[in-house]
């Protein structure tokens, strides 16, 4: 009872000022640290080494897709080999 006069003070953490203004700071705050993240991540997307570097995710893409047609490729030949051993037995016979 005697302590009912603390949630007036500005200080005190019942105060209802207080909590709001806490609460107001907070939200500044945490709004400030996604925007460096934000910034952060656009540094490091300009490092060549970074996986989301646009030049490196495009040398990425492009030796995917040489490595594809390489295993094309060599599908097809194997394909033949296999055609040739075929055709090489039945002319044996």
């Amino acid at each position: 009872m005697v302590l009912k006069f603390l949630n007036k003070k500005g200080w005190h953490t019942g105060c209802l000022w207080n909590t709001e203004n806490v609460w107001k700071t907070e939200q500044k705050h945490e709004a400030e640290q996604r925007r460096r993240r934000r910034m952060v991540l656009k540094f490091l997307n300009k490092k060549g080494w970074h996986t989301g570097c646009l030049w490196n995710t495009e040398n990425v893409w492009k030796t995917e897709q040489k490595h594809e047609a390489e295993q094309k490729m060599l599908d097809e030949l194997r394909k033949q080999i296999i055609e040739e051993g075929k055709r090489s037995e039945f002319s044996l016979l």
